[in-house]
């Protein structure tokens, strides 16, 4: 996604909300910021890239999504705050999301919608939700995030890397460790993919790549 597109297409999604010169202005405002975050030095995979392929699996299971507009913001600010120390990524972008909603002039349902499709990436399980709606592109928001475990092996292998590079200052030891216990929650399982077309499409490959990354992990010294 060029800079161009990702303007053109922050600013529709925002003009969806309120289309004024103050919200244009707004949303002008923030889209920087955003960019900037993403670009933070210590981001490898979590950089703004993620976010344009998100978008991607988005346009492409667009017709799944219950509440499409809260779904696109949640894709764009999920990851807004992404610090690998921090046990609160996901309450921090959630925040900062309410925060630009509010001040966008969104009404209360989109942004409590938004806040809690951002939290729901948290554990990477569909949380319990009163609103079957939300439930819905719940899961869908977290198998769009997950996309990158069914991608072909060169493209997962460089995600595998860049994990490791923003977790540069773990040793060896304690990354492998840590990476192993994920990854075999992950394959645990009974399926990673929640959506039939995320199942049906990357679910496969998911449990290949996952497989492989876990065995070479397991056989590092």
């Amino acid at each position: 996604m060029t800079p161009a597109e990702a303007t053109a297409r922050w600013t529709q999604l925002c003009r969806s909300v309120r289309n004024s010169a103050e919200a244009h202005t707004h949303a002008q405002a923030w889209l920087p910021r955003l960019l900037a975050a993403y670009s933070e030095a210590h981001r490898h995979y979590h950089t703004f890239a993620h976010i344009a392929d998100s978008l991607r699996h988005f346009d492409a299971s667009r017709a799944l999504a219950q509440n499409p507009r809260a779904l696109e913001f949640a894709l764009w600010l999920h990851d807004a705050i992404y610090d690998p120390r921090s046990p609160l990524n996901e309450e921090s972008s959630a925040a900062l999301a309410r925060q630009f909603l509010h001040e966008l002039g969104a009404d209360d349902s989109l942004t409590q919608q938004v806040h809690a499709l951002i939290l729901a990436t948290k554990t990477h399980t569909t949380p319990p939700l009163a609103d079957s709606s939300l439930a819905t592109d719940a899961a869908l928001l977290i198998d769009i995030d997950l996309a990158i475990l069914g991608q072909p092996p060169a493209a997962f292998d460089l995600y595998e890397t860049q994990i490791r590079q923003e977790y540069a200052w773990a040793t060896p030891a304690n990354f492998a460790k840590r990476r192993s216990e994920i990854l075999r929650h992950f394959l645990a399982r009974p399926r990673l993919y929640t959506t039939d077309f995320f199942f049906t499409h990357l679910e496969p490959q998911a449990r290949t790549n996952l497989t492989r990354s876990l065995q070479k992990l397991e056989a590092a010294p």
